[in-house]
């Protein structure tokens, strides 16, 4: 998975300039054009940890609350974008869970939204991340600074979300039965392989005959 992130600063654009550049950073993440086969309009609307559909002038409103700023950073923007090997089945669900475990790395209540995009030959997640987010342990209101050891923990959480252990757990027991399958003359034997139906990462699937 690969983790790519860059930040805009008080230090260097005045507040007004960087709301024009939200602004149209947003209008790109949810305009830019489609592939009708692979993503809808619906499928291009901004989402967070508790909603599905965030209004885009909400977004720059919102992560460019003046009230909430502490420290130098407006906001991060970062891209999210696992490996053809780290299939992803529910973008949303799985955006969620990586922000979720940065949160809890930070111990920071943090504010994000995002965006999936799946018109190139790697689908991929914009994210909108506050600078300043909520020190769980004081209550206040403190910078959110993102370090390499912070983006390593994103790309393990990004691979760990993932269906790769799933999807190498069947590879492996197709490839296990396909080797006793061409042992002897006997006719290939009939097995379905199902799934555990509490969840991605639960148990490995059962293999009946």
């Amino acid at each position: 998975m690969i983790v790519k992130a860059k930040n805009v600063r008080a230090s260097r654009v005045s507040r007004q300039k960087a709301t024009s550049a939200l602004s149209s950073h947003a209008k790109y993440l949810q305009y830019r054009e489609r592939d009708p086969e692979q993503e809808s309009k619906e499928d291009r609307q901004f989402f967070n940890e508790a909603s599905d559909t965030v209004d885009r002038r909400w977004v720059v409103k919102d992560i460019l609350n003046e009230e909430e700023q502490a420290g130098d950073i407006y906001y991060h923007r970062i891209i999210l974008s696992p490996s053809q090997e780290e299939q992803v089945n529910d973008w949303r669900a799985w955006t969620r869970e990586v922000m979720a475990d940065l949160a809890d790395s930070l111990d920071q209540e943090v504010k994000w939204y995002a965006v999936h995009h799946a018109n190139t030959d790697d689908p991929h997640v914009h994210v909108i991340l506050q600078g300043s987010g909520i020190d769980r342990e004081t209550g206040e209101r403190e910078p959110v600074t993102l370090t390499p050891d912070d983006f390593r923990a994103m790309r393990e959480s990004g691979h760990e979300h993932s269906e790769y252990e799933y999807h190498h757990f069947l590879a492996e027991k197709w490839q296990d039965i396909d080797a006793r399958d061409t042992v002897g003359d006997e006719e290939p034997a009939d097995y379905t392989l199902q799934r555990a139906t509490s969840g991605a990462h639960d148990d490995a699937p059962d293999m009946e005959q």
